[in-house]
């Protein structure tokens, strides 16, 4: 995580095993249980796009990626 010029990035990734499985550009959960599972990722990007921020989520390589920006308000 780093502020810089009235913006904070914020980089989380982590390695994984097996395929990812994808509808269309959201990712679907590979966890038992289903039904249980699956909701982070869209409350990230709800809560992301609510604060006019910007999210990017890629896997290569057998890394799963996200990349997440936002603005802040500086008051005087």
């Amino acid at each position: 995580m780093r502020f810089e010029k009235g913006m904070l990035f914020i980089n989380v990734w982590n390695t994984y095993e097996g395929g990812l499985i994808k509808n269309g550009k959201d990712y679907l959960t590979t966890k038992e249980k289903a039904a249980q599972h699956g909701i982070g990722l869209k409350n990230v990007e709800r809560v992301i796009h609510s604060y006019h921020g910007n999210i990017a989520i890629s896997d290569t390589d057998n890394i799963f990626d996200v990349k997440i920006m936002l603005y802040t308000l500086l008051m005087k």
